[in-house]
Protein backbone atom coordinates (compact mmCIF):
# COMPACT_ATOMS: atom_id res chain seq x y z
CA UNK A 1 0.00 0.00 0.00
CA UNK A 2 2.97 2.95 1.00
CA UNK A 3 4.41 1.63 -2.56
CA UNK A 4 1.09 2.71 -4.39
CA UNK A 5 0.66 5.87 -2.99
CA UNK A 6 4.43 6.88 -3.39
CA UNK A 7 4.73 5.52 -7.10
CA UNK A 8 0.69 6.55 -7.94
CA UNK A 9 -1.31 8.86 -5.51
CA UNK A 10 1.14 10.85 -5.15
CA UNK A 11 2.04 12.07 -9.00
CA UNK A 12 -2.12 11.45 -9.78
CA UNK A 13 -3.02 14.15 -7.28
CA UNK A 14 -0.09 16.62 -8.50
CA UNK A 15 -1.33 15.89 -11.60
CA UNK A 16 -5.16 16.80 -10.54
CA UNK A 17 -4.02 19.89 -8.89
CA UNK A 18 -1.73 21.37 -11.99
CA UNK A 19 -4.70 20.54 -14.39
CA UNK A 20 -7.37 22.70 -11.48
CA UNK A 21 -5.15 25.30 -11.53
CA UNK A 22 -4.93 25.59 -15.54
CA UNK A 23 -8.59 25.14 -15.27
CA UNK A 24 -9.25 27.80 -13.06
CA UNK A 25 -8.78 30.65 -16.51
CA UNK A 26 -11.23 28.93 -18.42
CA UNK A 27 -13.99 27.58 -16.18
CA UNK A 28 -15.88 29.59 -12.98
CA UNK A 29 -14.65 28.44 -10.49
CA UNK A 30 -11.10 30.29 -10.79
CA UNK A 31 -12.97 33.82 -10.89
CA UNK A 32 -11.80 33.73 -7.04
CA UNK A 33 -8.77 32.43 -6.75
CA UNK A 34 -6.73 33.29 -9.68
CA UNK A 35 -5.91 36.77 -8.81
CA UNK A 36 -5.07 35.71 -4.90
CA UNK A 37 -2.03 36.72 -3.54
CA UNK A 38 -0.23 34.74 -0.87
CA UNK A 39 2.34 37.22 1.23
CA UNK A 40 5.04 35.09 2.48
CA UNK A 41 7.25 36.14 4.45
CA UNK A 42 10.62 34.64 4.75
CA UNK A 43 14.44 35.98 6.20
CA UNK A 44 12.98 39.38 6.28
CA UNK A 45 11.38 39.90 3.04
CA UNK A 46 8.12 39.84 1.62
CA UNK A 47 7.06 37.93 -1.10
CA UNK A 48 3.91 37.75 -2.79
CA UNK A 49 2.90 34.42 -5.19
CA UNK A 50 -0.58 34.11 -6.52
CA UNK A 51 -1.98 31.33 -4.77
CA UNK A 52 -2.34 29.26 -8.32
CA UNK A 53 1.60 29.71 -8.35
CA UNK A 54 1.57 28.14 -5.04
CA UNK A 55 -0.69 25.15 -6.31
CA UNK A 56 1.10 24.32 -9.10
CA UNK A 57 4.35 24.02 -7.20
CA UNK A 58 2.68 21.39 -4.99
CA UNK A 59 1.15 19.46 -7.63
CA UNK A 60 5.02 19.30 -9.56
CA UNK A 61 6.64 18.52 -6.11
CA UNK A 62 4.06 15.70 -5.89
CA UNK A 63 4.69 15.02 -9.29
CA UNK A 64 8.62 15.29 -9.07
CA UNK A 65 8.15 13.08 -5.88
CA UNK A 66 6.75 9.85 -7.46
CA UNK A 67 8.29 10.21 -10.24
CA UNK A 68 11.65 9.60 -8.17
CA UNK A 69 10.61 7.35 -6.30
CA UNK A 70 9.23 5.22 -9.23
CA UNK A 71 12.80 5.61 -10.82
CA UNK A 72 14.34 4.33 -7.24
CA UNK A 73 11.80 1.16 -7.69
CA UNK A 74 12.53 0.66 -10.98
CA UNK A 75 16.38 0.49 -10.44
CA UNK A 76 16.03 -1.25 -7.19
CA UNK A 77 14.08 -4.06 -9.36
CA UNK A 78 16.65 -3.94 -11.82
CA UNK A 79 19.41 -4.31 -9.53
CA UNK A 80 17.92 -7.35 -7.95
CA UNK A 81 17.70 -8.87 -11.05
CA UNK A 82 20.87 -8.75 -12.21
CA UNK A 83 22.19 -9.79 -8.60
CA UNK A 84 19.61 -13.14 -9.30
CA UNK A 85 21.25 -13.56 -13.21
CA UNK A 86 24.90 -13.29 -11.03
CA UNK A 87 23.59 -15.92 -8.71
CA UNK A 88 22.05 -17.94 -11.22
CA UNK A 89 25.55 -18.25 -13.43
CA UNK A 90 27.47 -18.40 -10.35
CA UNK A 91 25.10 -21.33 -9.79
CA UNK A 92 25.22 -23.07 -13.03
CA UNK A 93 29.23 -22.96 -13.42
CA UNK A 94 29.57 -24.27 -10.13
CA UNK A 95 27.13 -26.86 -11.08
CA UNK A 96 29.01 -27.73 -14.54
CA UNK A 97 32.51 -27.28 -12.57
CA UNK A 98 30.88 -30.18 -10.12
CA UNK A 99 29.83 -32.29 -13.33
CA UNK A 100 33.27 -31.84 -14.41
CA UNK A 101 34.63 -33.05 -11.19
CA UNK A 102 32.38 -36.05 -11.22
CA UNK A 103 33.50 -37.30 -14.95
CA UNK A 104 36.78 -36.91 -14.21
CA UNK A 105 36.54 -38.70 -11.17
CA UNK A 106 34.59 -41.48 -12.67
CA UNK A 107 37.73 -41.66 -15.43
CA UNK A 108 40.16 -42.22 -12.73
CA UNK A 109 38.06 -44.27 -11.07
CA UNK A 110 38.05 -46.92 -13.80
CA UNK A 111 41.01 -48.90 -14.27
CA UNK A 112 42.84 -48.68 -17.76
CA UNK A 113 44.04 -50.77 -20.72
CA UNK A 114 46.92 -49.69 -21.97
CA UNK A 115 49.27 -50.50 -25.62
CA UNK A 116 52.71 -50.10 -26.00
CA UNK A 117 55.06 -50.57 -28.93
CA UNK A 118 58.81 -51.82 -27.91
CA UNK A 119 61.69 -51.00 -29.16
CA UNK A 120 65.07 -53.24 -28.57
CA UNK A 121 68.33 -51.06 -28.58
CA UNK A 122 70.35 -52.54 -31.04
CA UNK A 123 67.99 -55.00 -32.63
CA UNK A 124 67.68 -54.82 -36.42
CA UNK A 125 65.87 -58.49 -36.12
CA UNK A 126 63.18 -59.19 -33.65
CA UNK A 127 63.23 -62.56 -32.05
CA UNK A 128 60.79 -64.70 -32.21
CA UNK A 129 57.97 -63.61 -30.18
CA UNK A 130 58.09 -67.37 -28.79
CA UNK A 131 61.19 -67.04 -27.69
CA UNK A 132 60.86 -64.02 -25.83
CA UNK A 133 59.67 -63.56 -22.19
CA UNK A 134 57.95 -60.04 -21.65
CA UNK A 135 57.04 -59.40 -17.64
CA UNK A 136 56.86 -55.88 -15.82
CA UNK A 137 56.57 -55.09 -11.98
CA UNK A 138 54.47 -52.77 -10.45
CA UNK A 139 54.98 -50.33 -7.47
CA UNK A 140 54.66 -51.53 -4.02
CA UNK A 141 54.87 -55.54 -5.87
CA UNK A 142 58.58 -55.47 -6.93
CA UNK A 143 58.49 -59.15 -6.16
CA UNK A 144 55.64 -60.19 -8.80
CA UNK A 145 56.66 -60.32 -11.81
CA UNK A 146 53.47 -60.06 -14.33
CA UNK A 147 53.81 -61.69 -18.01
CA UNK A 148 52.81 -60.36 -20.89
CA UNK A 149 51.91 -61.88 -24.41
CA UNK A 150 54.28 -59.84 -27.30
CA UNK A 151 53.77 -59.99 -30.92
CA UNK A 152 55.97 -58.47 -33.45
CA UNK A 153 54.75 -55.74 -35.87
CA UNK A 154 56.54 -53.52 -38.25
CA UNK A 155 55.79 -49.63 -38.54
CA UNK A 156 57.50 -47.74 -41.17
CA UNK A 157 59.93 -50.71 -42.01
CA UNK A 158 61.11 -50.94 -38.31
CA UNK A 159 60.45 -54.13 -36.46
CA UNK A 160 58.77 -53.29 -32.73
CA UNK A 161 57.03 -55.35 -30.20
CA UNK A 162 53.18 -54.66 -29.43
CA UNK A 163 52.12 -55.77 -25.96
CA UNK A 164 48.78 -54.79 -23.79
CA UNK A 165 48.82 -54.15 -19.99
CA UNK A 166 45.53 -54.69 -18.95
CA UNK A 167 43.75 -53.81 -15.20
CA UNK A 168 46.00 -50.91 -14.42
CA UNK A 169 45.05 -48.85 -11.63
CA UNK A 170 44.69 -44.67 -11.22
CA UNK A 171 47.48 -45.18 -8.40
CA UNK A 172 49.63 -47.73 -10.60
CA UNK A 173 53.01 -46.93 -11.27
CA UNK A 174 55.32 -49.21 -13.48
CA UNK A 175 58.82 -49.56 -12.41
CA UNK A 176 60.09 -51.86 -14.77
CA UNK A 177 59.74 -53.56 -17.74
CA UNK A 178 61.67 -56.24 -19.13
CA UNK A 179 62.40 -58.43 -22.53
CA UNK A 180 64.38 -61.24 -22.22
CA UNK A 181 65.58 -63.69 -25.10
CA UNK A 182 64.73 -67.31 -23.43
CA UNK A 183 67.27 -68.59 -25.62
CA UNK A 184 70.43 -66.42 -24.99
CA UNK A 185 69.28 -65.18 -21.78
CA UNK A 186 70.08 -61.27 -23.40
CA UNK A 187 67.86 -59.18 -21.25
CA UNK A 188 66.23 -55.15 -22.38
CA UNK A 189 64.71 -52.88 -19.59
CA UNK A 190 63.39 -49.94 -19.24
CA UNK A 191 62.92 -48.36 -15.40
CA UNK A 192 60.14 -45.67 -14.51
CA UNK A 193 59.12 -44.82 -17.46
CA UNK A 194 55.78 -42.37 -18.13
CA UNK A 195 53.05 -44.79 -18.22
CA UNK A 196 50.77 -42.67 -21.41
CA UNK A 197 53.61 -43.32 -23.51
CA UNK A 198 52.45 -45.33 -26.43
CA UNK A 199 56.19 -45.96 -27.03
CA UNK A 200 59.31 -47.30 -25.04
CA UNK A 201 62.78 -48.05 -25.90
CA UNK A 202 64.07 -50.69 -23.95
CA UNK A 203 67.92 -50.78 -23.56
CA UNK A 204 70.27 -53.54 -23.33
CA UNK A 205 71.22 -54.43 -20.04
CA UNK A 206 73.99 -57.35 -20.76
Amino acid sequence: MPDIILKVVLPTIGLIIILLCLGAYFFKYGANIKDSVQEIKMLGADMKISIITVFVLVGLILIFAGTYFNIVNTNSKLAKMLDDEKQKSNDSQTQLFKLQGEVNSLKLSQNKTLNYFLDLDGVADIPNPKDLKVTYKLWGDEDKENVLNCSPVTQNDKQRLYVTISDLKPESFITSLMVEDIKTKHKWKVSSFYPLSPSIKLTSVN
